[in-house]
């Protein structure tokens, strides 16, 4: 299922990298054969209304344990899950500049994006007045129509070399004042909530009470459009578990057993602003956006979902989603 990995960054960094999941990439055709309809690149065609996507290059996480169900070690490999679901959606944005969610803040960590790393890199390598070139733009992941996109991986940003040169003052090339001032917490701006439309909120609660929508026991989760996410753990017990991020089975929550990889990719695509898709659901595989989760079948993202989520970015897209939806058990 996964998409033509064509080259990653290799330079031993995975005790405190989170890499994107390729195997969850759709093979090239999707299901029903919607790959033969090209999908544009909307790269250069401005939004009207921007999504948080767009024009956030902080996305702050916080994570709400209503039921007490998640200890620290459950939290860590919750926030790797999370980390490496927001990089499936955002290594398919054609439309997102290399700015959009270049840092991201959860669980008391900030994490960089792993292709800005790389541009960071380089320029203080090279004394570059301008961090532009990156040194693996064969990076690429194949969708087909959608042509090669980078590949966005996430780096925890007190672990990188490339921070501590930046936050010493030996940086020679000239970045953004706002994503300095985050990544190595200067003026304060750290400790504020959101203090420019720079930066954005996602609330993910743990447990049925929630402001944002009604979970009841048919429903796993939900997520809100640049709102919120919540998981139903006074019902469903979640699975962690994942070959790409080196994690073992562990489990929080109560009831009948789901993947949370799987369920977080679904709750991010609402968020995204994407609608439930069941178009190209097939008996083995479902897209991610599928409204159903059912047990040991098999899922990914589709071409089509990549094409909504390009289109989701403008927020005035007319089918862009509205309010709070969720996805349900399937027994």
């Amino acid at each position: 299922m996964s998409g033509e990995l064509v080259k990653r960054t290799t330079d031993n960094r995975e005790d405190f990298l989170v890499a994107t999941p390729l195997e969850h990439y759709c093979n090239n055709i999707a299901p029903n054969n919607r790959a033969a309809e090209p999908i544009p690149i909307l790269g250069n065609q401005p939004a009207g209304v921007p999504s948080p996507l767009l024009r956030a290059k902080l996305l702050k996480i916080k994570i709400i344990d209503v039921s007490r169900t998640c200890d620290k070690p459950c939290l860590e490999k919750l926030s790797s899950t999370i980390l490496s679901s927001i990089g499936l959606w955002r290594s398919g944005c054609a439309r997102c500049s290399s700015a959009s969610l270049n840092l991201v803040e959860i669980n008391n960590s900030l994490w960089l994006d792993s292709i800005t790393h790389d541009k960071w890199s380089y320029a203080l390598n090279n004394s570059r007045k301008y961090a532009q070139y990156d040194p693996h733009s064969v990076s690429r992941v194949n969708f087909a129509n959608l042509g090669r996109q980078p590949v966005a991986d996430y780096i925890r940003a007190k672990m990188s070399k490339v921070t501590n040169k930046i936050c010493s003052r030996e940086n020679l090339f000239t970045m953004n004042d706002f994503v300095e001032s985050q990544l190595c917490n200067r003026n304060n701006f750290a400790k504020e909530s959101c203090p420019s439309e720079d930066c954005f909120e996602l609330p993910i609660y743990l447990g049925k009470e929630n402001p944002y929508c009604e979970l009841t026991e048919s429903k796993i989760a939900c997520g809100s459009p640049d709102g919120a996410i919540a998981l139903n753990t006074d019902n469903y017990k979640f699975l962690m578990r994942s070959k790409s991020l080196k994690i073992e089975n562990g489990t929080f929550g109560e009831g009948p057993t789901v993947l949370l990889q799987h369920t977080i990719t679904h709750e991010v695509g609402h968020w995204f602003g994407l609608q439930h898709d069941n178009d190209d659901a097939i008996e083995a595989v479902a897209n991610i956006m599928f409204d159903g989760y059912s047990r040991g079948r098999e899922w990914c993202l589709t071409l089509n979902n990549l094409k909504e989520l390009n289109e989701a970015v403008d927020k005035n897209w007319k089918d862009r989603l509205s309010s709070n939806s969720g996805l349900r058990y399937i027994k």
